[in-house]
Order: C-alpha cells, then structure tokens, then sequence
C-alpha cells in the first residue's frame, strides 16, 4: 500500500471519528446525540480495524475474523485513544523484510542399488566397463573374470588394466595380474627371440621384413608398459636400430611413423619431426601422423606448424576433432 493512499485512508478514519464526537458534544439536544456518535464511532472503528488487518496480512477466513473483532472491540470501546490509536498503527506499521530467495536448492540424493548392475557380455570388453569392474566390482569372482578378459585385450589398453590389477587387496586377483602380464612379457621376448635367430640365416630379401617385425616387437613391450627404466632405454635404442636398417634397403610409411614415436620417447622432437614428416612424403594417412607431428612442433616451439597440424586433423577423421579445434 502507498504511503499516499494511507494517509488518505487515516485521514478519513480520524476525520469520521472526529464527526462522532462532535455529534456527540455539540449538536442540539433534540437530535439524537447517542446514536449519531454509535453510528459515527462505529464505522470508523470497522474502518481502522478493517485496513490495519490488511496492513498486517490478515484475510476475512473464518480463523481470522476473530483479529478483526479484537481490533474492533479495541478501537469501539476504549474511548479518544481507540480509533487514534490504530490509526498511529496503520500509519506507523512497517511490513516486515522478506527473506531474500536461496541462492541453491537442497536436494536428496535418489536411492541407488546396493551392487551394479551386470553390464551385456557384448559390451563388457569393450568399453570402460571392463577397467571399472576389474578396479572397483565387489565380487572377487567378478573382477577374476573381467581381468581374464583384459589379458586377452590388445595392445596397451589390456596391460594398463591389468597393471592396475596389482594392487587389488585379494591375493587371487595379484597372482593373476602378475601370471597375465608375465604370459605377455615371455611371449614377446620368445618372439624376438625366434625373429632374431631367423634374422641371422636370412637373406637380403628376407632381412628388412624381419627387421621390421622386431622394431615392432621391440617397441610394443615398452609401449604396452611391459618394459620401464633402463630396460625400457635399451629397447628402445634396439628397436630404433632394426627400423632404420629395414629402411636402408627400402623405406616404409609406417617404419618412419614408428621411428617418429620412438624418438618422441627419447624425447628427441627435432628427428622425430624429420621421421614424421617422411612418414608424410610417403603417403601414410595423416590422421595416423599428424597427432605426432603436433607433438613434435609443440615440444619445438613451432606454433604455426601445430596450428597447421591442427587445421589438417579436423578435416580428417580424428577422434580428438574438439582438442584440435583448440589448437587451429
């Protein structure tokens, strides 16, 4: 309510009250003085206490009507200081501050299973699941079958999941983890081992395909994790011989996308950039070279070469298209 239309409306109550006491004390005695002042008196007590129960927020329900009676009775019968006295109120009262609007809702928690459920046998090995079960499954024999089938898992991938494995609290999941990556590790190693043997009785045809096959070999046991520190150095440099000796007699796309990686690992970006590039020249497909080519120029300092880089890739079928938009 504005401040103007309360003054009008105290105005008005203190002005009818005044009409009934001077209705009262000063007309003619042969008016009827009692019932012009009852009259007078009456409707500008049902007046005050009418509006001073709006100010206050009380409405006509049944449950209130007993506050406006109780504002009436005050205003009706407590003489000069009724009417006036509410009127003060209504002029004086201030509504009280509303609580300013939370700035976040409280929300429970909806009520979750007690155990995941199992995922399709079609997609265990395929996605995360497999990680997460291996990890974090509460049923022993859960994570004994989701690690068996990351053992059989290709490449890296498997391997990291089965390395995590070995710090699982049970002695069933360790022994298994270090049995799947031992299995790995000894096949790989009996494989360079045959490869070399075979490498020695080759012939000039024969050698650069099995030099290629042992840089492979050579880099999958440290790419894969299987090899660390030194061990890990000397393979490195073993299988960086064995793919620039394949390429002496014929050079290979993905021998030199190989020796860009290794040298990448070494931490050597300057001939890593020459590898990767010949791997270009050769007409390997970019999206298979062109993440490392930005690696090479980022660690170089090259930042026109890596926004090339990045242009390039996402126009190509790259899975990590949002990254290269960043660096375009």
């Amino acid at each position: 309510m504005s401040r103007p239309t309360t003054s009008l409306r105290v105005a008005s109550i203190l002005t009818i009250e005044a009409l009934s006491w001077i209705a009262l004390l000063g007309l003619e005695p042969r008016v009827p003085r009692l019932p012009a002042f009852l009259l007078l008196h009456g409707g500008a007590s049902v007046l005050v206490a009418g509006w001073l129960g709006q100010r206050v927020g009380a409405g006509w329900r049944k449950s209130e009507l007993r506050a406006g009676g109780l504002l009436f009775a005050f205003a009706f019968f407590l003489p000069f200081a009724g009417v006036p006295g509410l009127a003060a109120c209504i002029t004086l009262y201030r509504p009280p501050r509303r609580a300013a609007p939370p700035t976040y809702e409280l929300h429970g928690l909806p009520p979750l299973p007690h155990r995941a459920r199992p995922h399709r046998a079609d997609l265990l090995a395929r996605d995360f699941n497999l990680e997460a079960i291996v990890l974090h499954a509460g049923g022993l024999g859960r994570r004994l079958e989701a690690l068996l089938m990351a053992g059989q898992l290709p490449g890296a991938l498997g391997v990291s999941i089965v390395q995590g494995a070995l710090k699982d609290p049970a002695d069933e999941v360790r022994l298994l983890a270090h049995s799947l990556l031992e299995s790995r590790e000894r096949e790989l190693y009996a494989a360079i081992a045959a490869d070399t043997a075979a490498l020695e009785q080759a012939g000039e045809e024969e050698r650069p395909r099995l030099q290629s096959r042992l840089a492979f070999r050579h880099w999958e046991l440290v790419h894969t994790g299987l090899a660390s520190g030194e061990v890990a150095t000397h393979l490195l440099s073993e299988a960086l011989t064995f793919a620039e000796a394949a390429c002496v007699r014929e050079e290979d796309a993905g021998l030199r996308l190989l020796t860009g990686r290794i040298h990448l690992r070494r931490g050597d970006a300057a001939a890593a950039r020459v590898a990767l590039t010949r791997a270009l020249e050769l007409e390997l497909a970019p999206h298979l070279v062109l993440p490392y080519l930005a690696e090479a120029a980022f660690l170089l300092g090259h930042g026109d070469e890596l926004s090339r880089c990045a242009r390039n890739l996402k126009t190509d079928r790259f899975a990590s298209r949002p990254i290269a938009e960043v660096w375009s």
